[in-house]
């Protein structure tokens, strides 16, 4: 199997897509925190129906605690309500933002279980590996590149201006703050 080259890192795409996540852990954990308070200690016992439909599976779960002794025939709702303070605006608020990050988190939501959940944001989705058919260009930007930073450090060369080296070839870009051209990461990438 042939070995990757790492060529570059896509690092506003990676904390937007840590920023989702974290948006997602907050509010996860708010739903969840909420949900215990309201079923009176630590009952959660499933993240998945939690996370899919809250207000349902609260009120489940209370009547499944405390309405054994109680006509099958009332409302659930009602009857958790009529015990307990609950406010449902909360746990819309919450569910709407962790559906929301799942989306715009697409593959790297995370994946929700019974019993745990697990983060999958990570730094490597984001790599840029080199494609092995642009090996050789890629390798000549570099090297023409690094002869252009010696022409300019070394012997103050006039010609050899950032925009000039810029303009010799389309896939090269002066990186937003940075010092010195450099090739554009994404077009020699897989």
């Amino acid at each position: 199997m042939e070995e990757k080259t790492k060529i570059g890192f896509n690092e506003d795409q990676y904390k937007t897509a840590k920023k989702h996540e974290d948006t997602l852990k907050v509010s996860f954990d708010e739903m969840l925190q909420k949900a215990n308070a309201a079923l009176g200690g630590d009952f959660v016992d499933d993240y998945q129906k939690l996370a899919e439909n809250p207000n349902e599976y609260v009120v489940q779960k209370f009547w499944e605690l405390y309405g054994q002794n109680e006509p099958p025939h009332i409302d659930r709702e009602a009857f958790m309500l009529s015990k307990i303070k609950f406010d449902k605006t909360v746990f819309n608020d919450c569910s709407r933002t962790v559906r929301e990050c799942k989306g715009l988190l697409r593959e790297l939501a995370p994946t929700i279980n019974k019993k745990s959940i697990k983060y999958n944001v990570s730094e490597e989705p984001f790599n840029f590996y080199l494609n092995p058919e642009k090996k050789d260009e890629y390798e000549a930007v570099v090297a023409f590149l690094e002869a252009g930073r010696v022409l300019k450090d070394k012997y103050q060369s006039k010609y050899c201006s950032d925009t000039c080296l810029v303009k010799f070839h389309p896939w090269i870009h002066k990186p937003i703050g940075g010092y010195f051209p450099a090739p554009k990461a994404y077009e020699f990438a897989k």
